[in-house]
């Protein structure tokens, strides 16, 4: 081979190794400020909207008459029967202990906080359904390891560890593993990270105990601050919406619609909730099959619920009862979901 024509393969060669070298640490550049180091944020309180005032109309004076009617004296009115403390108000009293704490493998009970673990296998696939009773929407929790614990991601069990309080916890929606601008509406425990609402469709869980779904677009920040809102997750798509199980889930694709180990939490009224977790076949020794979009809404219809809504699933999907670890398949995890006995004054 005459010397120029190798000299110039060389030089060709040399091109493109450098091309591919930059084109790597692009990528890895890439990689790191998106999926990798994620910013700090400060949270904000809610936005308390300013509140309008109906005007006043101008006093009239209005002609004096003399009563000359005899006195009677007024009728005694009752006293009235308050109403019972609590989202609950005295309902499902036989739920709560009434001394102390009352514990098993798959039960929790004290005066404010009840939860009862059910383990059965439906739609080729072992389902873990946890129902909740609260009597204050603090037992209601979030965490983020990484503005709580220093950590962006951390297996489950290494997040309990640090969260004695947690009588269980499950995965969320994990918004911290998306981009920021891909984060949705987000808050947590009171505090507003995020307020994009054309991302997906959200859930919110608001301090009067009620929960309420969106879809996508259709959210109106300043009426979900001026009702009080707890918790709002990112992520959907909605399941159930007026007792009803959704008939289309828009956004979603043949993989994420088919079976899958999945995540969701139901609502059936103020104070009473359940987090489901559908094991899969994703690393999962159960052999469970994981479940569709349209059987994961099936389930929760059956189980009474009116309201409830997906989050992420996949390997993600992970929950912890007392200190049992009811799935293999757990990754790490970027927030959670938990249950606790209340906050003291902060509700």
């Amino acid at each position: 081979m005459p010397k120029k024509e190798w000299s110039d393969g060389a030089r060709i060669a040399r091109m493109v190794i450098i091309d591919l070298i930059v084109l790597a640490i692009a990528l890895c550049t890439f990689s790191y400020f998106h999926h990798v180091r994620q910013p700090m944020v400060t949270p904000m309180t809610m936005p308390t909207p300013v509140p309008t005032t109906a005007p006043t109309p101008d006093a009239t004076s209005e002609p004096t008459s003399i009563d000359t009617a005899p006195t009677t004296e007024p009728e005694p009115t009752a006293e009235p029967t308050p109403e019972p403390a609590g989202l609950l108000r005295g309902q499902y009293a036989e739920k709560f202990a009434t001394d102390g704490v009352e514990q098993t493998e798959t039960s929790y009970r004290s005066k404010n906080v009840a939860m009862e673990l059910t383990e059965e296998w439906m739609y080729d696939s072992l389902v873990h359904i946890v129902d909740i009773y609260i009597q204050d929407i603090s037992s209601f929790r979030t965490v983020l390891p990484y503005e709580e614990l220093g950590e962006l991601k951390m297996k489950l069990a290494d997040v309990q560890e640090q969260l004695p309080q947690a009588l269980m916890l499950t995965s969320s929606d994990q918004f911290r593993n998306r981009s920021s601008s891909e984060w949705g509406f987000i808050l947590r425990n009171g505090l507003l990270y995020d307020d994009n609402i054309n991302f997906c469709d959200i859930c919110v869980l608001y301090q009067d105990g009620g929960m309420e779904v969106y879809a996508k677009g259709t959210a109106i920040p300043d009426e979900i601050y001026a009702r009080g809102a707890h918790q709002i997750w990112s992520f959907g798509p909605i399941l159930v919406q007026g007792g009803a199980a959704m008939s289309e889930f828009p956004g979603g694709t043949g993989r994420s619609l088919g079976k899958n180990p999945r995540m969701g939490i139901g609502y059936f009224e103020p104070g009473h909730y359940c987090l489901v977790l559908a094991d899969g076949a994703r690393g999962s020794e159960s052999g469970s099959a994981g479940l569709s979009m349209a059987e994961f809404a099936e389930l929760f219809v059956n189980l009474g619920c009116t309201t409830a809504y997906n989050l992420d699933g996949g390997d993600t999907a992970t929950m912890i009862f007392g200190d049992r670890l009811l799935n293999s398949s757990a990754r790490r995890v970027t927030d959670g979901i938990y249950i606790a006995e209340p906050v003291e004054g902060e509700n």
